[in-house]
C-alpha cells in the first residue's frame, strides 16, 4: 500500500512540475526539445513605437538600446553552459532586420494585467534562421505598455491603484517556419523595469491623500540599469535586471532538465 501511494505521490509531482515548466511551450515540450537542436540568440530588441509615455521618451529608447545592446551575448553562453540543446549561439543582426521579423503587435489585458504580443512573418523569419544555421531564434523584446494596477508603499500598508508605465520583456522561440514554438509574454506583476513610482512620502509630509505618480530621471534608469550583484562565483559584475530576467528565461528553456533520457 505504502509502495502504491509513493508511486502516485511522484507522479502527481512530476505532473506538477512538468506543468509548470511546460506552461510557456506552444508545442509538446518533447517536441520542441526534437525540433530546436541548435538555438540562436537574437540581440535584444527594443520597440521603440511602443508605449513609453516619458517625457524625456527618445532619451529612455536610446538607453535601453544602448543597455540591452551586447547583453544577448551573456545569454547565449548561459545557455549554451546549462541548457541541453546541441549548441547555442548569438545571430548577429541590424536593427532594421529586427524590426522586419514581426508583422503586427497586439495588446492584451489578462491576469497579470496589460501585455504586448508580437506576431512572426514566417519568411523573415525562416531566412535569417537558415543564414544563422539554427533550428530556432530566442527573441527578447523589451517594450512600453501602461497597465493598471497597484503599487504599494515600500513600507507600510497604504497603496495606489492607477494606470503605471513600465518595461516589460516579451520572449519568444521562433521556429525555422517562422511558428512560435515558446512563448513568455511581458507581465505588469513583474516588468522588466519601471518608468513610474509613486510618492508616498510626499503625500506623507505635505498632509494629502492625494499621491503623485512620478516618471523616473534618465540619470536613475541609467544606475538601475547598471547596478550589479555580482555573485561569489562571478568572473565580472553583471546587471541585477538582466540577470532577473535572464535566469528563469535559462531554467525554463533547459530543454534537457526533464525530457533527456
Amino acid at each position: 500500500m505504502k509502495s502504491t501511494l509513493s508511486i502516485l505521490t511522484a507522479f502527481l509531482f512530476l505532473l506538477v512540475l512538468s506543468g509548470c515548466v511546460s506552461k510557456f511551450y506552444q508545442v509538446a515540450p518533447e517536441i520542441y526539445r526534437e525540433r530546436v537542436k541548435v538555438l540562436g540568440v537574437l540581440p535584444l530588441i527594443v520597440d521603440a513605437e511602443s508605449t513609453i509615455l516619458h517625457p524625456q521618451r527618445e532619451e529612455i529608447i536610446a538607453l535601453l538600446q544602448q543597455s540591452a545592446s551586447d547583453k544577448y551575448l551573456r545569454l547565449s553562453e548561459q545557455l549554451n553552459a546549462s541548457a541541453g540543446y546541441k549548441a547555442v549561439r548569438p545571430v548577429i543582426i541590424d536593427a532594421q532586420s529586427e524590426l522586419q521579423l514581426f508583422a503586427e503587435k497586439t495588446l492584451k489585458t489578462g491576469k497579470d494585467g496589460t501585455y504586448r504580443t508580437y506576431q512572426p512573418v514566417p519568411a523573415a523569419v525562416s531566412a535569417l534562421a537558415q543564414s544563422a544555421g539554427v533550428d530556432g531564434l530566442l527573441v527578447v523584446i523589451l517594450n512600453g505598455v501602461e497597465s493598471k494596477e497597484k503599487r504599494w508603499e515600500r513600507v507600510g500598508p497604504r497603496y495606489l491603484e492607477s494606470n503605471f508605465n513600465e518595461i516589460q520583456a516579451t520572449t519568444m522561440v521562433l521556429a525555422a517556419t517562422g511558428e512560435i514554438l515558446w512563448e513568455r509574454s511581458g507581465a505588469s506583476t513583474d516588468p522588466f523595469i519601471d518608468l513610474q513610482y509613486v510618492d508616498f512620502d510626499e503625500a506623507y509630509y505635505n498632509r494629502t491623500d492625494l499621491v503623485a505618480v512620478h516618471f523616473i530621471t534618465v540619470d536613475g534608469l541609467s544606475r538601475a540599469l547598471k547596478a550589479s550583484d555580482k555573485k561569489i562565483f562571478d568572473k565580472e559584475a553583471f546587471p541585477t535586471l538582466y540577470r532577473r530576467l535572464f535566469d528563469p528565461l535559462s531554467e525554463s528553456l533547459a530543454v534537457g532538465k526533464l525530457w533527456r533520457n
